[in-house]
């Protein structure tokens, strides 16, 4: 009897966490320094960027009508990484399937 991996249908079964939840365990444990930038230029390498920028953003900025207080935590100092390739939906998948 021939195995045809093409006719089985099924749904992919794993435990599994809000996403939110992982990023947050993902952040908490990652090493302190230099790591976690450099994951961000292994990303745009990953991504065939061929150019990235790191900027840091030290505004502080007004919070009176944001649509929830908790945000006012966002709006400090940031770090914004861009790079020279389109963000796709791949990407969005990978990231939905952390771990």
């Amino acid at each position: 009897m021939a195995f045809h991996p093409e006719k089985i249908g099924g749904k992919s079964f794993y435990q599994s966490e809000p996403l939110i939840a992982r990023l947050r365990g993902i952040i908490r444990d990652y090493p302190e320094g230099v790591g976690i930038l450099k994951e961000l230029i292994q990303n745009a390498d990953d991504a065939k960027a061929t150019k990235v920028e790191i900027i840091l953003d030290w505004r502080i900025h007004q919070f009176q009508n944001l649509p929830d207080n908790r945000m006012e935590k966002l709006i400090g100092p940031a770090i914004l990484v861009d790079n020279n390739q389109v963000f796709k939906d791949q990407y969005l998948e990978s990231i939905k399937s952390l771990g």
